[in-house]
């Protein structure tokens, strides 16, 4: 055989050469190759299943008319000295960021779950519905946190290291072409990726529609001290006119639950794990397998290549 490599050109590969080393090795790689495959297979069924739950969500447009007359004011409004709040019918980039902020995260998300559901969660047992932990680092007998930590970690994780683990399982998006909100969270468990999936979007429709109204009241008071204060009869009508526009806002943010986003697609327990993927493991197993003990014969033999 290597008299027959030698017949050819030194800078080029004989590709029949190569297919006469695969065919007489063939059992060498259909071994290397199950082997990995079986490897790919043990990592696949070890590795803990993780679930997506997700939504699609439109965008509350509801205030498109007050924000519009709010703008017909601003100008007589200013010669007053009264400034106005600065308004936008479309709070969706807006909800989009403070989702994806430490701010939200902390004082909206963090205070509703358990935190050893989102740092310490082994693998969901769905027969019983129960989550393990991992017993290194959470002790589920006595509800405390055993691990061992360097500073600046403590035992308890703190909001910020937490703050990542939300950042890791979160995923955000708006579709420029529809201007749909996507959220998804991922989870061990399908029920409680359902479930903080579902909290996002309550917290962030009733953090946005408390913050309103209280800036509604707070500008309401503002708007009837400065009609005390003021003789024209031109400024005491624009006053009034934004007066009933503050209030229609008060009554709006009161009255509506889906304040900033409303639910095209609500969020479920996802039947069917979106990771590990059994089968393009079992298919890279399968090629990576094969392309290894191909690498390994031309290694051996050293026939793929001749010095120049």
């Amino acid at each position: 055989m290597e008299n027959n490599i030698s017949n050819h050109n030194d800078n080029e590969i004989d590709f029949g050469v190569i297919f006469e080393l695969i065919f007489t090795n063939k059992k060498f790689i259909i071994i290397a190759t199950m082997i990995s495959v079986l490897i790919a297979l043990i990592f696949a069924f070890a590795t803990p299943k993780i679930y997506t739950s997700k939504t699609i969500l439109s965008v509350s447009n509801q205030d498109d008319s007050l924000s519009s007359m709010i703008g017909n004011y601003s100008g007589l409004a200013s010669l007053a000295g009264i400034a106005l709040p600065s308004e936008s019918g479309d709070k969706s980039e807006e909800a989009i960021e403070r989702i994806k902020s430490f701010d939200f995260f902390s004082k909206h998300f963090l205070t509703s779950i358990s935190i050893e559901n989102l740092m310490a969660v082994k693998r969901w047992n769905a027969k019983e519905n129960k989550l393990s932990y991992k017993k290194r680092q959470f002790d589920e007998s006595s509800g405390k946190w055993i691990r061992r930590v360097s500073f600046p970690r403590t035992i308890v994780p703190s909001a910020q290291e937490a703050y990542e683990e939300y950042q890791d399982i979160l995923s955000i998006r708006r579709d420029n072409k529809t201007q749909f909100v996507h959220i998804s969270i991922s989870h061990k468990s399908p029920l409680v990726a359902k479930k903080w999936t579902d909290l996002i979007i309550k917290n962030i429709n009733e953090s946005m529609r408390e913050e309103d109204q209280r800036l509604a009241k707070n500008f309401i008071i503002f708007l009837k001290k400065s009609s005390e204060e003021t003789n024209l009869e031109a400024m005491q009508d624009a006053i009034t006119q934004l007066l009933e526009i503050q209030m229609q806002k008060l009554m709006l943010a009161s009255s509506n639950e889906d304040y900033v986003f409303k639910r095209i697609d609500s969020p479920i327990a996802p039947e069917e794990e979106s990771y590990p993927n059994k089968i393009l493991i079992l298919i890279l197993g399968l090629i990576f397998g094969f392309i290894i003990a191909v690498l390994l014969l031309f290694a051996k033999n050293k026939y793929l290549f001749k010095p120049i």
